[in-house]
């Protein structure tokens, strides 16, 4: 045993305590929100170290980098020094160690290369090329093929189930996206370069077609500790199985009642199923929660206790009470986003730093509104993991064809839109806009077919089914109806160009439909982009001129996206049927519960002020208006659990 200054039993609360020093065997520990679980995990590393464990047999797994980074510092600070030798990093970094060491027996060198996202996408390209595939303007781009593949690996299936259920619209390119795996497969062998999924699944090969490899790292690692279980797919639990085989002392940490990543493959049932791949397994609870209010958790507590497919636990907050949650009812989008903007300068005038406050939606689409609210107020904001809505690359292509209608001189309106047809490069386009340039009325020299030349063989067909959307567009009510056109461009090419080009193709189209909601305000093509250029303008000046970027920022997150962090005020924008839970989750019970689990994870994002928005009508993109229903996850709710304004 090694001697240790640190009082286990002083520094941790009792369930903490009980999960570091009682953690043998195979353990799951379910850890709440803001329940301490990293502490827990960095005081287990240095627990075993202080009972004489050689750090070179402990295995930490994270999922990225910079949780591997942050844990090792933390054992470090409270062990006093780096445990030479210990084992800690995500599973990519961990595969890629091993099999640097066995790659022979995977068909390997030791000096394989790994493949970025890039250069996974140029091999995809060429295995296109090689098959001579016929482009058919809907068939999907290397990216989406890519995500495929990756999904069918992480998930252990076939391609076939994965396209049926995750790209059902691309059904009919199954044989072809099929023949293009078996090409990527062999020219990554052949490059003797791995993908990052490849790092995964030829370690878990090896542990198959090496015995001897197989023992030395069940051997190796005595004790093995996994961060956020319920995030892991069906990949990651078989690498955790087989090498836990021997000693048997896995400590897995995790909630299922946030698990919400099956669409990258996580899988729930890694942790309902957890005492049935190791039925020795002792089951610990972490349910004091360090972050929120009593009645923030009274909420949760009672949202997620509808789930039947769980572990049942009951949040305690250590803090003092607060005041209850609000449910507040508003017209539609726009009078959401005004009370949301309202609200937010009150919080501020009362000392809440901007940085402070957060605001979370269950699709990136439902805060357009609420963007052009922000910066007309001059609130500056951040958008977690993406871009501003008019930053985005589908919201600039459509603003691009309305540039066109109202300046057919727009260089760069034509230059995005022309390089999207298939066989059209910066030399072409050159070429084409130049004849346009000179013409005394561009956009008709365009659709004049007779007049230009220079278009190649292959981008005949797009260019003409382009000069068939101008002619539509360019008449006097699309020009002065700016909705109508967005809905006339959707529905040409760009909507079977959204689904081959992007993996989240489907919710781009809700963005774009939800831009016409913006559009049908404005009775002028050219106010509407003056308007939208302008806001965006005057939004780059408020991030310019604030010297502490990153700092002083609102923050809109998709729910997604928030997952482990916190504010003290919240916002959960769209609470109604259909949008939150999203109307195709509620197909089936895994689905809806999924989506609870969701709600559970923005609820428990707030510390101590929690607003949930539901607007009452929505404006189709059709111009229609819809009646909503207040989302199913605040009916079910005992309405003791908030006020309502």
């Amino acid at each position: 045993m090694t001697k240790t200054s640190i009082d286990f039993a002083q520094e941790l609360n009792a369930e903490q305590y009980q999960v570091v020093t009682e953690g043998d065997g195979p353990c799951l520990v379910l850890a709440g929100p803001g329940s301490g679980k990293t502490r827990t995990l960095v005081y287990r590393v240095a627990y075993l170290l202080s009972q004489g464990v050689s750090p070179t047999e402990i295995l930490l797994l994270t999922f990225t980098n910079k949780a591997a980074k942050e844990m090792l510092h933390r054992v470090e600070l409270l062990w006093g020094r780096f445990p030479a030798g210990l084992v800690g990093g995500t599973y990519h970094h961990c595969g890629n160690f091993s099999l640097r060491r066995y790659a022979e027996s995977v068909g390997y060198t030791r000096s394989f290369g790994i493949l970025d996202r890039s250069d996974s996408k140029a091999f995809i390209s060429e295995a296109l090329a090689e098959l001579k595939i016929t482009k058919d303007k809907r068939f999907p781009k290397a990216e989406v093929i890519l995500g495929i593949i990756s999904f069918a690996a992480n998930s252990c299936r076939d391609i076939v189930p994965v396209i049926l259920s995750q790209y059902p619209y691309l059904e009919q390119f199954i044989p072809d996206i099929e023949r293009i795996a078996i090409v990527y497969r062999r020219r990554k062998k052949e490059a003797n370069v791995m993908d990052y999924d490849d790092l995964l699944s030829n370690w878990l090969s090896l542990f198959s077609v090496n015995l001897s490899a197989r023992e030395f790292y069940q051997e190796k690692f005595r004790y093995i500790l996994v961060d956020e279980y319920q995030d892991t797919n069906r990949l990651q639990f078989e690498i955790i199985k087989v090498l836990s085989g021997k000693h048997q002392n896995v400590m897995v940490v995790g909630d299922d009642g946030q698990s919400i990543y099956s669409f990258r493959a996580a899988e729930i049932k890694n942790v309902l199923d957890f005492a049935k791949v190791f039925p020795k397994a002792k089951v610990f609870r972490l349910e004091t929660n360090y972050r929120s209010a009593p009645e923030i958790l009274k909420l949760a507590n009672e949202s997620i206790k509808k789930n039947q497919n769980q572990f049942p636990k009951t949040l305690k907050s250590s803090r003092k009470s607060g005041p209850k949650p609000v449910l507040v009812s508003v017209e539609n989008g726009f009078g959401e986003a005004q009370f949301v903007t309202q609200r937010i300068l009150e919080l501020l005038s009362e000392q809440i730093p901007v940085s402070e406050i957060a605001v979370l939606f269950r699709a990136r689409y439902q805060a357009t509104e609420l963007e052009m609210a922000l910066t007309a107020r001059g609130i500056p904001y951040l958008v977690r993991g993406g871009l501003r809505f008019y930053e985005q690359a589908h919201v600039k292509d459509v603003l691009s064809y309305l540039s066109i209608l109202v300046n057919d001189r727009d260089e760069i309106a034509w230059r995005r839109i022309l390089l999207h047809v298939e066989g059209i490069g910066p030399g072409y386009f050159k070429r084409i806009y130049q004849q346009i340039r000179q013409a005394d009325q561009p956009l008709t020299a365009f659709c004049d077919s007779e007049s230009l030349s220079g278009v190649p063989s292959r981008s005949q067909s797009g260019v003409a089914n382009l000069r068939k959307l101008f002619r539509e567009l360019a008449v006097p009510e699309s020009i002065n109806q700016p909705a109508g056109a967005i809905k006339k461009i959707l529905d040409s090419d760009y909507r079977a160009y959204c689904l081959a080009t992007y993996p989240d193709g489907p919710e781009r189209i809700l963005e774009i439909e939800e831009l016409t909601k913006i559009a049908a305000l404005f009775d002028s093509t050219e106010r509407f982009l003056s308007e939208t250029i302008m806001g965006e303008n005057y939004q780059d000046e408020m991030f310019k001129d604030n010297p502490e970027t990153g700092k002083k920022f609102l923050t809109l997150s998709t729910i997604h996206q928030a997952k482990g962090l916190e504010w003290k005020a919240v916002f959960i924008l769209s609470l109604t049927d259909g949008r939150f839970p999203h109307i195709k989750a509620t197909q089936n019970r895994e689905g809806l519960e999924e989506e609870r689990r969701l709600f559970y994870v923005a609820v428990t994002r707030a510390k101590s002020i929690l607003y949930l928005l539901q607007p009452m009508v929505s404006s189709g993109w059709d111009g229609k208006s819809v009646i909503q229903q207040l989302s199913p996850f605040v009916q079910e709710l005992p309405e003791s659990c908030y006020q309502k304004q």
